[in-house]
Order: C-alpha cells, then sequence, then structure tokens
C-alpha cells in the first residue's frame, strides 16, 4: 500500500511539473513554437509507464546498454517487437523511454525534469521522434527538427559517455508522395542540415533503405499500417543496432569493411584478422573475427 501511495504521488507530482504552464517556451529559433506539453485527463497509464520506467532505471544500477528515446513506435518494442528484442538484443539490457503519443517537447521535459538520463549510464541511445508533431500541424519541420537537435544536445550533456544513434523518422504513408511522407521527409531534410551529427559520440542511423521497396513504398508485411513496423520490422531494426552494441562498439573506430574496430586498434602493428567459424546449440554457424599481436601475447574476438 506504501508502495502504490508513493508511486501515485509520484505521478501527481510529475504530471503537476508537466503541466505547469508558467513553464517558458523553448527558444530555439526565433518562430519555434514548442511549449511544455500538457497530458490530457484519462492518462493514467502514462503515469504507470513513467513510474514503471524509473524502477527500471534503478534495476539497471548503474550500467545500460541500450535505451530508446521516442513515441509508440518506440513503446510498440514491448508489443511487436518482444520477439526481436528476445531472440537479437536478448544478450543486453533495454530500458524504453518510448510513450505512445509523445512529442519532441514531451521527451525534453523527460530529460529535463523526469530523470530519464539520470542515475545510469547508457552505452547506446537510440532516438527517434517527430511523428505526433507532425500529426499536431503546430509546428514547421524546420521548427521540429530544431526541437529534435535540441533534445539530443541535452541528451549528450547528461550521457557524455554514450553513443547516440539519432535516427531519421520513419517512413510515413504507403507511397513516396503521400503528403505525410512528404512533410516527415522534410523534418528528415532539416535536421540533416542542422549537422547535429559528428560521427563520434552522435551518429546518423539510417536504414531507411533496408524498410521500403525499391520504388519507395511501404510494404504492408514491414508497416501493415504505413506507419508502425511489424515484427519483422523491428527485427530489420534490432539487427541494425546489433554493431554498435557489440564489445567496445560506444568507444570504438569503424572499420571500412564495417566492423566495429575497438579503440587502440589503430595502433596495433599487425591487422591480420582470423575469422573463426563455430555452430551453436541450434546447429547455426556463428562467426568471430580474432586478431592476435604484442609481446606479451593480446588476443582480441569479436563477434560478426
Amino acid at each position: 500500500l506504501i508502495v502504490a501511495i508513493s508511486a501515485i504521488f509520484l505521478c501527481s507530482a510529475a504530471l503537476a511539473d508537466l503541466c505547469n504552464e508558467s513553464e517558458t517556451p523553448l527558444s530555439l529559433k526565433a518562430a519555434h513554437k514548442f511549449r511544455t506539453p500538457q497530458i490530457k485527463t484519462g492518462k493514467l497509464w502514462w503515469g504507470h509507464r513513467f513510474v514503471q520506467h524509473l524502477d527500471q532505471i534503478v534495476q539497471l544500477n548503474g550500467q545500460g546498454d541500450l535505451v530508446f528515446f521516442g513515441d509508440s513506435i518506440t513503446h510498440n518494442w514491448e508489443e511487436r517487437g518482444t520477439i526481436a528484442r528476445r531472440e537479437i538484443l536478448g544478450d543486453y539490457s533495454v530500458l524504453n523511454l518510448g510513450f505512445a503519443g509523445d512529442k519532441v517537447e514531451n521527451l525534453l521535459w523527460g530529460v529535463r525534469h523526469g530523470g530519464y538520463c539520470d542515475g545510469y549510464s547508457a552505452r547506446v541511445i537510440c532516438i527517434m521522434v517527430g511523428t505526433n508533431n507532425r500529426w499536431c500541424r503546430r509546428s514547421t519541420p524546420a521548427e521540429i527538427a530544431a526541437g529534435i537537435a535540441l533534445l539530443v544536445k541535452e541528451v549528450a550533456a547528461k550521457q557524455p559517455e554514450a553513443k547516440i544513434l539519432l535516427s531519421p523518422i520513419f517512413p510515413l504513408g504507403a507511397k513516396p508522395d503521400d503528403p505525410k511522407r512528404v512533410e516527415t521527409d522534410q523534418i528528415n531534410d532539416a535536421l540533416k542540415q542542422l549537422k547535429v551529427t559528428n560521427g563520434r559520440n552522435i551518429v546518423w542511423f539510417d536504414f531507411t533503405d533496408k524498410l521500403v521497396e525499391p520504388d519507395g513504398t511501404l510494404s504492408p508485411k514491414l508497416f501493415p499500417d504505413a506507419c508502425h513496423p511489424s515484427d519483422d520490422g523491428y527485427n530489420i531494426w534490432a539487427r541494425e543496432l546489433l554493431p554498435y552494441l557489440r564489445p567496445a562498439a560506444s568507444a570504438g573506430l569503424v572499420g571500412s569493411w564495417g566492423i566495429t574496430i575497438p579503440e587502440g586498434m589503430d595502433k596495433v602493428p599487425e591487422k591480420v584478422a582470423h575469422l573463426i567459424v563455430t555452430k551453436n546449440a541450434k546447429g547455426e554457424q556463428e562467426g568471430s573475427l580474432l586478431w592476435r599481436w604484442g609481446s606479451p601475447e593480446k588476443v582480441l574476438s569479436i563477434k560478426v
């Protein structure tokens, strides 16, 4: 009972802060229109989820492998994406800070006031948000992009050791000329022009070519509602995340052949890698790249 009362109190305090009308507008650009968000009545699920995730942060014991920031597309990792999380990302701890309906300003509140980045150090943070800002039509693509850029900047400041993967908004609408897709593309283009990424701790995480057909249309198999990924869509997303989660990826250099090379490998005089192929318990082939160098001999193995 005490725990329940505490949770309700914390939710109430969080919601009161979130709905505070005295909060000044974000001043990213002269025309920026973002304001501190308001939670609509009847959103008790949000309060429960918020408190649940604060508890998950405590359970990380100070270290998390993968953290998601986003909206319902991210939230759905816990529904359609459960198989991908278990079978592809099962070796890594995952904190999902995606809340259905969230906009850029909701995540900004979470970073500033909700403890989203506090109490732990993340290895990899994946950020994709902005779809709901487009639906609301209260901001221009340039303004939405500026808000995302601010979010990334504030997350990076609070999580300086993390590799931040900034993803463009997934394709929206079944066809390339769908007005929703055109507007989403405008947001993504504006975000790229802001040059938020630096190729080091903040990278542009774009695998759109694996989500669309050659003609740019969305397959119902991957996006049944032309917005949210299916199980197959989350499988693709999970596989694209893997190279950043493998050992030393967060502090590594990326070789021209696409394998993540840990920091210090540029100083190894003999970069001869041996490919070791074995079979797992299911009889499936697995490969590892093995380096040997130095005296006394040092050994490095990376699963591929």
